[in-house]
């Protein structure tokens, strides 16, 4: 229902009303309440056009709806016909953690179950539970178990503080696994800490059914198997770890959001039966990775570990079944999401805040009065000011017009978010892709008054006159798409490489013509340059790169040389020969004598192994090749369902946002390069060469070998957790260390 308003309704300036029942009750309706969540994800993707109510079944409340709708609250319930509007109250001091209050303990005489017991936060969680719980048993449960990093040292710490530690491998959402790892626990659970879960962001209108499910699963269902199966253990305590993503809306999050707040609700769902229940709904947390830190920061300031395993001994005290645990930025002057509003003061205006006096349109009729001279600087100030409320800063001089938007950290979700907002201050239909096809400040907002430039008057007092219809949609694009999630793989690419014979050319004596410079993507102190090659997919945002870069920044230069006509359409190479001789001048004519490591993840590591080859046989060879999970593209394995499912599951993960992302030409580009690679053939490079390959399969591909097998020897094979598209997002941390390790051995 969401996506098809966002379709329509969205670009009609409709409103949308969503009305849930009982979701926010005493006693609440587990399934509105996740609905809930997944809402408010959604008020915070399109700000301003969607409101949410939460009603009981009174006819009082219906009577209240059409009151409630223009009362101007986003959020709101009604009860018996009265219209209520949530707001966080303040239990305990903010600064430095509770204080004054009572500090809870857990019961530790038995078993403590922790979920999620070997990530950065569970290990936290386990440390503090033996030092000041007088925990003597634990039992942490994941996904990894044994396997997961760092359980030895966890192990032997505990050991110390004279713990008996049980790690075990379990998935917690299959109800069996549970029903075993309760009745194992010897001696018996008397405590349960759930805080496992899994990360899938993206817009809304890139969910699946898939991903909705993949970030249920360990939060949704494993809480409601544990909550029935562990009812009659007598447990002290069911304490949920949820998330402010549930409370407050984080954009790019909706899958998240509808999860925890299933947790708040249950722990409600609990209390109303006389069962212990604590969910407690966390911010940022400033050490911990995973999902601890999943939660951007706007108005919440991260807690360290000593202050949030304070906030959580406070709250064991307490009798409330959901408590928010959050630290408050005070310097904050950004938009204050409303259920903060009773403690932070709302923000001063500025082009970032979209209001209801910032509807669709508002930027034209700011700009109307101005002299055509002035406008474009007005403009420039409004775009940055957007760009700083996206990118969380607290005011738009964080936000440097020198830097490009890739060196301001914005990924593709915020550009997407970025484009929501300036989309409704403008009253234009802008592609997804806006803020990358002008990717810096000045040029957005120079793209922007050229749009708007027909709908603004030439003259003072001149009427507005009525925006351009949007542009024409793509074809390919959501073709490729749709067969990418019937399963058709195969077929789909072929669309691709049969339409690429369509494209322009250019010889290999017309290449130099063609040549694109290394972009920067992260500044060192000089030595051994990373070079990256991309996979054949179009760039969006900061590339597949942009992460592994953050984590390089201040150590080494980082750079990554585009392909010709990839991004955007236009000419690209007549065959393979041509694009690695352009890719080797530029490599020459760039860097020289200077030491250079080339990376490629994906197929960009057959890019990368066959320019590592002619710089070898021209005499410089690199320092290293690194390539990230690359398969050798062969005569047998190129009509693989596995292989081609691979830029295929990326097509259906997005689901429509795929088609604004990815235009015709630039799709049936990579068509191209893939077309050409055809029959290429690895060759011995003279340089150590090393490749990271994922450790675990892809589950959706069935049966695929693992990569490494047709490289020419010596290859240094490392083996690192997580599957192909984990190593470049969720494993990005792994994959830098062990591509940093190698690196310092190189001579």
């Amino acid at each position: 229902m969401l996506g098809s308003w966002s379709a329509s309704g969205l670009a009609e300036g409709r409103r949308l009303v969503v009305v849930t029942r009982d979701a926010t009750s005493p006693d609440p309706d587990l399934a509105a309440a996740a609905v809930w969540g997944l809402v408010r994800v959604a008020q915070a993707e399109y700000p301003g056009h969607i409101v949410l109510a939460d009603a009981d079944d009174s006819p009082e409340s219906a009577a209240a709806l059409r009151a409630a709708r223009a009362s101007g609250e986003p959020v709101l319930a009604i009860r018996a016909g009265t219209i209520l509007v949530p707001r966080l109250t303040e239990t305990g001091r903010e600064e430095g953690g509770p204080g004054g209050e009572a500090v809870g303990t857990l019961d530790t005489r038995g078993t403590v179950l922790v979920t999620g017991g070997t990530g950065a936060l569970g290990s936290v969680l386990a440390r503090h539970l033996a030092t000041h719980h007088s925990a003597r048993h634990l039992l942490l449960a994941s996904r990894r178990g044994e396997a997961a990093d760092g359980v030895d040292a966890l192990r032997a710490e505990l050991a110390d503080l004279g713990v008996s530690v049980r790690v075990a491998a379990c998935d917690i959402s299959d109800r069996a696994a549970v029903r075993a790892l309760v009745t194992a626990a010897d001696p018996p659970l008397s405590a349960i800490v759930h805080a496992a879960g899994v990360l899938d962001d993206g817009v809304l209108d890139a969910l699946t059914p898939q991903r909705m499910a993949k970030v249920l699963r360990p939060k949704v269902d494993a809480a409601w198997h544990l909550h029935e199966l562990a009812r009659d253990l007598g447990l002290s305590s069911f304490v949920l770890f949820s998330s402010a993503a549930g409370l407050l809306g984080n954009a790019g999050q909706a899958n998240y959001a509808a999860a925890n707040a299933f947790l708040d609700a249950l722990a409600r769902h609990r209390a109303a039966r006389g069962l212990p229940a604590l969910s407690l709904v966390w911010g940022p947390w400033l050490h911990a990775g995973g999902m601890a830190g999943a939660v951007r920061h706007g108005p919440l300031a991260p807690v360290t570990d000593e202050q949030g395993l304070s906030l959580f001994d406070a709250a064991l005290a307490s009798p409330e079944p959901v408590l928010a645990p959050l630290l408050l930025d005070r310097a904050w002057n950004g938009p204050v999401p409303e259920l903060l509003r009773g403690l932070l003061r709302r923000a001063r205006p500025t082009a970032g805040t979209t209001s209801q006096e910032e509807g669709p349109g508002t930027w034209r009729r700011r700009l109307a009065p101005l002299p055509p001279g002035e406008r474009l600087a007005a403009l420039v100030e409004a775009v940055r000011a957007e760009v700083a409320t996206v990118l969380g800063h607290a005011g738009a001089d964080e936000v440097r017009l020198d830097r490009s938007f890739a060196e301001l950290g914005l990924d593709s979700l915020a550009g997407v978010m970025l484009r929501n907002r300036l989309s409704t201050l403008t009253g234009l239909r802008l592609p997804a892709t806006v803020a990358f096809d002008h990717p810096g400040t000045e040029q957005l907002a120079g793209h922007l008054l050229d749009l708007l430039g027909e709908a603004l008057p030439q003259r003072e007092h001149e009427a507005l006159p009525q925006p351009e219809p949007g542009p024409v949609k793509s074809l390919i694009a959501p073709l490729y798409r749709r067969m990418s999630q019937a399963g058709q793989e195969v077929e789909a690419m072929r669309m691709l490489v049969v339409a690429s014979m369509a494209l322009p050319t250019f010889p290999s004596e017309l290449r130099q013509a063609h040549a694109l410079p290394p972009e920067r993507l992260a500044t060192g102190p000089g030595g051994t340059a990373l070079i990256c090659f991309p996979d054949f997919y179009p760039r969006v945002a900061t590339g597949i790169y942009g992460r592994l870069a953050d984590l390089f920044a201040g150590e080494r230069d980082v750079y990554e040389i585009p392909y010709p006509g990839l991004s955007g359409g236009g000419v690209v190479p007549e065959d393979w020969h041509t694009l690695i001789d352009l890719h080797t001048e530029t490599i020459q004519r760039h860097f020289g004598e200077r030491p250079v490591v080339l990376a490629g993840y994906s197929v960009g590591g057959c890019t990368a192994q066959a320019v590592a080859t002619r710089l070898t046989e021209a005499g410089t060879p690199p320092a290293g090749i690194a390539m990230i999970d690359t398969y050798h593209v062969t005569g047998e394995n190129e009509a693989e369902q596995w292989l081609l499912g691979m830029p295929a599951h990326r097509a259906a993960q997005l689901g429509e946002l795929f088609d604004e992302l990815f235009d015709d030409t630039s799709l049936v580009a990579m068509g191209a390069y893939t077309r050409i690679l055809r029959g290429w053939q690895p060759r011995p490079a003279g340089a150590p060469t090393l490749l990271l390959r994922a450790q675990d399969p892809l589950p959706y591909l069935g049966e695929h070998p693992p990569g490494g097998s047709a490289w020419p020897p010596p290859v240094d094979i490392v083996e690192v957790p997580g599957h192909h598209f984990q190593l470049i997002t969720d494993r990005i941390g792994t994959t830098t260390s062990a591509l940093r390790t190698w690196i310092s051995t190189l001579p």
